[in-house]
């Protein structure tokens, strides 16, 4: 397991001797921290990887792929515990909603985990461009995206749906900066004469940004759903609230 550090730190703490909840509010709990655990995992990856590319520190590559052994292998772990939780409780509304939620939220914080690695590893080809023609749009792209990752997991250890879909509205904000890293780069390699191959790695680098928005949006349409038993999938805005498609019956808390 990874430590819990910075912004998680001490969330979904075990009671003491005097809390009378039951084994499986315990066990609930005990979810809940391994989630944030992968997250402090992840975002530690995304850390790494911005670092590697903003600030060229290439000896920081090494650490990156140590952590996705981990964060894998947490994959896993989470994902046998849901299914035992399933199998030996038999949980509805609220607390299947979690379990489901973590299911596949598990499978996100996998991916976002592949996303730093593919930004940290394409370093080496990016390395060969001037930093003179570097996107001035790349950096706020990656702290962007990397802000999408740290709101949508402090929604859900604060259980906050509107901070969730909050990082919903955040994504077009990321996929416009995508473009214009794409846009500016590709007339600045036609005027500096970047060879493709170079050029396609900072570009790919790019995608992978905006892949980790498009990530960070996935788990908030999870944090919301568990939350409120709603599904937002392609539904971001408040406006659209009422158009929420609701859960489905067995997930509702009308019925236990």
């Amino acid at each position: 397991m990874i430590a819990q550090t910075g912004q998680y730190a001490g969330t979904f703490q075990k009671g003491n001797g005097n809390n009378m909840k039951t084994q499986f509010e315990q066990e609930l709990e005990d979810l809940k921290r391994q989630v944030v655990d992968m997250a402090s995992g992840v975002n530690k990856m995304i850390e790494l990887a911005n670092r590697i590319i903003l600030n060229r520190e290439e000896f920081l590559l090494e650490e990156v792929y140590k952590i996705e052994k981990v964060i894998n292998h947490m994959e896993v772990e989470i994902e046998s515990f849901c299914v035992k939780l399933i199998a030996l409780h038999q949980p509805a509304a609220t607390d299947l909603r979690l379990i489901v939620s973590v299911i596949k939220m598990a499978n996100q914080l996998e991916r976002l985990g592949d996303h730093a690695v593919n930004i940290a590893k394409r370093f080496p080809g990016i390395s060969r461009i001037s930093p003179d023609f570097i996107p001035q749009d790349m950096k706020p792209l990656a702290l962007r995206s990397s802000r999408m990752f740290q709101d949508v997991i402090s929604a859900f250890i604060d259980q906050d749906s509107e901070k969730a879909r909050k990082v919903c509205e955040m994504d077009d904000e990321v996929d416009g900066l995508n473009k214009l890293v794409w846009n500016n780069f590709i007339q600045e390699m036609i005027r500096s004469h970047i060879d493709l191959e170079t050029g396609f790695e900072l570009l790919l680098t790019s995608r992978q940004y905006e892949r980790i928005g498009d990530c960070a949006t996935n788990l908030a349409e999870e944090v919301v759903f568990y939350l409120q038993g709603k599904n937002i999938k392609h539904q971001f805005t408040k406006n659209e609230e009422d158009a929420d498609t609701e859960a489905s019956p067995i997930l509702d808390e009308k019925n236990p």
